[in-house]
């Protein structure tokens, strides 16, 4: 008899906090201040290759904004 396969779709696994800022910090003016014109926008997405900053960047211009995070990592 062969094995049976898992038909369960995949999730995602979400955060509801961004993930803690570590000092010294490198601050991006010049992406934070296209941040601040994407709130005229109902949804922005950051797209970069893992380990460019994204993260980073969203929490330090999220921590003096009122934002909702959510973050989406494949299971």
């Amino acid at each position: 008899m062969p094995a049976q396969r898992d038909t369960t779709p995949s999730t995602a696994r979400g955060r509801a906090v961004p993930p803690p800022l570590v000092e010294p910090l490198l601050r991006r003016p010049h992406l934070e201040r296209i941040l601040d014109e994407a709130l005229t926008r109902r949804l922005t997405t950051v797209v970069a290759d893992a380990g460019f900053g994204k993260s980073t960047l969203l929490a330090s211009w999220a921590a003096a904004r009122p934002v909702a995070w959510y973050g989406i990592a494949a299971a």
